[in-house]
């Protein structure tokens, strides 16, 4: 994970990224230090603004996921597989206390210092836990219909949470009464039509003691008007996807991270109209993908959520000499949503792009130029993946459990609704068949799409499946994130054979001539497996995120760049 500070002003960024843990998940200001939690190291961290560096580290907390200041100064961290933990800043140092004796494990705290609660949205419960703030002992628990999810926050008598179901939670600070709000009515949809997580709001901004702002990144943020004489909520406006905003009433301006740049936007004295004033910076928040091919003198081609593009000469000295930026040419009203493509030894990669009017998406192709070509327009709502083999793509809508399979030789598509939840990724094997893993309880497993059927294999002892690899014609790498390999057979449908890693949290997993390469980012770590025997050589890689490779080479990519080629 990297820090990164800009100017709000100007857009400019006033000190170089500042590398803290691995998948940093919250942040909190305590006593002028700035204290974040590391969900991928397992760790608390400390950072002086100052002289902007790392002060201390507080290592043992399992994936800490939020972050809240007591009353007493002290920092409580969240986490999902452990009780929440007391920390005390000394000077610039963070030190452990104790563990609460509370069985929660919160995706999300909200310190209520007024009223000396603590309110935890519990993930894995479906409750929302109430604590008191002095002692840490429980207060009372709160069943909700949904999931409790990445949000909350205190507003007039109310502490509002948000649920990954699209939900609101509304609980009386005074009496701890609790009811809900239904985002799905409020925003006109058909609950019933919707899939699992298909309203997932990450935050709510108060803006007065009359609206919230309700961040979603899976769809349009929504303006919410409260009338106090019939406890209501009515949709006032809409926003720009998003997944965190701060509101600045001195300007009237709320200021919304996208997960491309941070825009700002301006809401009127009567809150009924928003003007767009500006993009304030366009970061390059994660490479989106990245294609490796030969072709045409150029050996790789990374794409940034921001759209541009690093276009890297074979000659290029690694690892200065590799920031050849450029940026991509986009039809109109278009914007680069994802690209993973697995199109090794192809001079174009394919990615996938999503029309800011209509909202639709389409399969495209990027060539060396950065010019990106429309090839076919999608018929999946939220595409999440993709998979290439030759001239067959298979596109995978994670929220939806389908895969759209396209033959770009003769235009032909076809969507499958697999009957397993928690699409993620995909890969053709060298018999033809598709698979498809699903990463997380209860449904983990593999679907197997072979001409007109599919076939769903559960995997109940992997810990969710984070990527997929092809290694021959029957046989594919299920990537565990628990730190193992499954050798999966699709013709059996059987596992041949678990290999253990020198290391846990994997997430990417790329072919290399006839090994495998691994990479955690958490742990800073990239192996290099021999899929028949279990052998694997691993190597230092502090600041990778994802691989690309072909039959020689591997690529090593951070959150930024590019930071070296490797041959093999």
């Amino acid at each position: 994970s990297y820090l990164t500070r800009i100017r709000l002003s100007d857009g400019q960024r006033t000190h170089e990224p500042l590398r803290v843990g691995s998948n940093g998940a919250a942040m909190e200001w305590l006593n002028g230090y700035i204290i974040i939690a590391s969900r991928g190291d397992d760790s608390v961290y400390s950072v002086d603004p100052v002289s902007w560096q790392v002060t201390s580290q507080v290592a043992g907390i399992a994936e800490p996921v939020t972050l809240g200041v007591l009353p007493n100064g002290r920092i409580l961290a969240g986490s999902l597989f452990q009780p929440t933990v007391e920390l005390t800043l000394l000077g610039d140092r963070l030190l452990r206390n104790s563990e609460t004796s509370a069985n929660v494990f919160p995706y999300h705290l909200t310190v209520d210092s007024e009223r000396k609660l603590i309110f935890l949205n519990g993930f894995v419960s479906r409750t929302i836990h109430i604590l008191d703030a002095e002692t840490l002992q429980p207060v009372q628990d709160i069943p909700v219909a949904g999931i409790p999810s990445y949000g909350g926050t205190l507003w007039r008598d109310a502490y509002v949470g948000t649920d990954r179901h699209g939900y609101l939670h509304l609980v009386n600070r005074d009496t701890l009464s609790h009811r809900s709000v239904d985002l799905a009515e409020l925003m006109g949809l058909d609950r019933s039509a919707l899939p699992e997580a298909g309203i997932d709001p990450t935050a709510v901004i108060p803006i007065d003691d009359t609206h919230l702002f309700v961040v979603q990144s899976r769809r349009h943020s929504v303006l919410l008007r409260f009338d106090p004489s019939e406890s209501t909520f009515h949709v006032v406006l809409e926003g720009p996807s998003a997944v965190r905003g701060i509101w600045q009433p001195q300007t009237r301006d709320l200021v919304l991270v996208t997960l491309r740049d941070i825009q700002r936007l301006r809401l009127d004295e009567e809150v009924s109209t928003a003007e767009f004033r500006e993009t304030v910076a366009s970061e390059r928040t994660a490479v989106s993908g990245s294609v490796l091919h030969t072709n045409d003198g150029r050996i790789l081609l990374t794409l940034y959520s921001d759209g541009t593009a690093d276009l890297i000469p074979e000659d290029a000295a690694f690892p200065s000499g590799i920031d050849n930026r450029m940026e991509l040419k986009l039809p109109t009203d278009t914007s680069l949503i994802v690209s993973v493509s697995e199109s090794a030894g192809h001079a174009e990669g394919y990615v996938l792009l999503q029309d800011d009017v209509s909202g639709s998406s389409w399969l495209a192709k990027v060539n060396p130029d950065g010019e990106v070509l429309r090839t076919a327009e999608l018929n999946l709502r939220l595409p999440h993946s993709l998979a290439v083999t030759g001239d067959r793509v298979a596109v995978v809508d994670r929220l939806h459990s389908e895969v759209e399979l396209i033959d770009v030789s003769d235009g032909t598509q076809r969507v499958y609704t697999l009957s397993h939840y928690r699409a993620r990724a995909a890969a053709f094997l060298g018999n033809g068949d598709l698979v498809v893993v699903h990463d997380t309880n209860p449904d983990i497993g593999v679907s197997v799409i072979r001409g007109d059927t599919v076939q769903f294999y559960a995997q109940p002892y992997a810990r969710w499946l984070s990527a997929v690899a092809a290694i021959d014609n029957d046989r594919a790498a299920l990537l565990c994130f628990n730190g193992t390999i499954r050798i999966f057979n699709s013709r059996t449908g059987l596992v041949e054979r678990t290999i253990a890693l020198p290391f846990d949290r994997p997430t990417d997993i790329k072919v290399v001539g006839p090994r495998l390469a691994v990479a955690s980012p958490s742990r800073g770590l990239i192996a290099i497996v021999d899929p028949d025997t279990g052998r694997s050589d691993v190597w230092s890689a502090p600041s990778v995120t994802t691989l690309v490779a072909n039959e020689s080479t591997i690529g090593i990519i951070d959150p930024f760049r590019i930071t070296r080629l490797a041959a093999w």
